[in-house]
């Protein structure tokens, strides 16, 4: 015998980063059509990583990492 149950349907509520190249050596990042921060190339040796509001996130040593910073940050959600 299946047994089903009736559950109401959950939104995942992750939010989504995307990232868009908007000049050499910038990412600008959005989440839920709002900005959400920047990733900028830093004199060739790093990435420096600011939030939606202009808080430092981090400097990191690949694009990769330094947008992954970011995703985190957002998917946290604002600090308590």
């Amino acid at each position: 015998m299946t047994m089903k149950h009736a559950y109401p349907e959950v939104a995942d509520e992750t939010p989504v980063v995307t990232w868009t190249a908007v000049d050499s050596g910038l990412w600008v990042a959005k989440s839920g059509g709002e900005f959400a921060g920047l990733a900028e190339r830093r004199w060739g040796s790093c990435f420096s990583v600011t939030d939606g509001i202009g808080r430092p996130v981090g400097e990191y040593p690949t694009l990769r990492e330094a947008q992954e910073s970011l995703v985190h940050r957002v998917e946290a959600g604002p600090p308590a």
